[in-house]
């Protein structure tokens, strides 16, 4: 289990499984800022390694889409299993910019988590290695200050019984 981050007074933590839960899973990624053709470029040349990521785009290129149009915004986000966001960016910045706050990504059990994209002497390998440790070989969790929380870690779409139970084990 690793602690991630705090994201709005939770905190968002990673655990790693031993199988995959989803076989093909949809996978949106918020860059900075002017970072969006570099990353764009880094799956299309990354070939098979981040074939799961579907659009990498920036938190206003989603805000003017939804904008013009109410309640778009969780139809629009449930097309996503995953939706990681750059470490740098602000998370509850992003949130509000997006429309409705932390709570509207919280209640869906649909936060972005944060990956590491850059830094010094980070390389493209590193950049997927990130990004496939969080989408490949984990859980994700947000747990806030109540007794209970909700952990996904098996499909049975995807997984075998054995595997499901490797899994939970």
């Amino acid at each position: 289990m690793t602690k991630v981050g705090v994201l709005g007074g939770s905190t968002a933590v990673q655990i790693k499984l031993p199988h995959p839960i989803l076989d093909e899973p949809k996978v949106l990624l918020f860059v900075r800022e002017g970072d969006t053709r570099q990353f764009q470029d880094l799956v299309r040349d990354s070939g098979i390694d981040l074939i799961f990521i579907q659009r990498v785009c920036t938190i206003k290129e989603v805000q003017q889409e939804v904008a013009s149009k109410k309640n778009v915004l969780k139809k629009y986000l449930n097309g996503f299993d995953f939706i990681l966001i750059d470490a740098r960016i602000n998370i509850v910045k992003a949130a509000k910019e997006l429309g409705g706050g932390m709570h509207v990504l919280m209640r869906k059990k649909q936060f972005p988590f944060p990956v590491k994209l850059s830094g010094q002497n980070i390389s493209q390998t590193d950049i997927i290695k990130n990004v496939q440790s969080l989408i490949v070989d984990s859980a994700h969790l947000l747990v806030s200050g109540g007794k209970d929380f909700t952990l996904a870690c098996a499909s049975t779409d995807a997984l075998t019984t054995k595997e499901s139970v490797k899994n939970i084990m």
